[in-house]
């Protein structure tokens, strides 16, 4: 594999095909701070923290820790992903991220269903995990197109080696 330089990003030629490992800097983000997705996640965590500090919530801590958890992982895998390699790998993390956006999402109606929260808190939290999921399936289509544009562009494109 040849290797060269643009712009700080390192890169490297495989046949016709060019693979980066940088390749966040490609789709013109250069940190994970400035994904968006990231950004609501982190909302949604602290809220869902805050939720569940509530005395009444706070005592079942099967479900506390669970819709914790489920915040946490939703935001982390937006993380992981985009610090991996491959974009394809990437669009795992997403997937994963989306699924536990959704479980949040679950999780609040057995809150509501218990009396743990009141229905403003629930309208409140299930818009901002709704925008959550939206968020990510918009950016995981991003990625997603990127991906299929290199397709397009390099018939020796192997999914499993970009970025290698």
């Amino acid at each position: 594999m040849t290797r060269f330089a643009v712009r700080g990003s390192r890169f490297g030629v495989r046949g016709s095909q060019v693979v980066s490992h940088d390749w966040g800097r490609l789709v013109g983000i250069t940190r994970f701070e400035d994904i968006v997705a990231w950004q609501q996640a982190r909302i949604l965590v602290r809220e869902i923290y805050e939720l569940t500090t509530r005395p009444q919530f706070a005592r079942d801590y099967g479900l506390s820790d669970q819709i914790r958890r489920a915040a946490v992982s939703s935001m982390s895998n937006i993380v992981e992903g985009f610090e991996r390699y491959s974009p394809r790998e990437n669009l795992q993390y997403l997937s994963i991220a989306r699924a536990s956006s959704a479980e949040v999402r679950s999780l609040l109606y057995v809150a509501l269903d218990v009396g743990y929260i009141d229905e403003n808190d629930f309208e409140r939290l299930m818009a901002n995990a709704s925008s959550l999921t939206r968020l990510i399936a918009s950016f995981r289509a991003s990625i997603d197109r990127y991906v299929k544009g290199i397709k397009e562009e390099s018939p020796e494109y192997d999914p499993d080696h970009f970025g290698v």
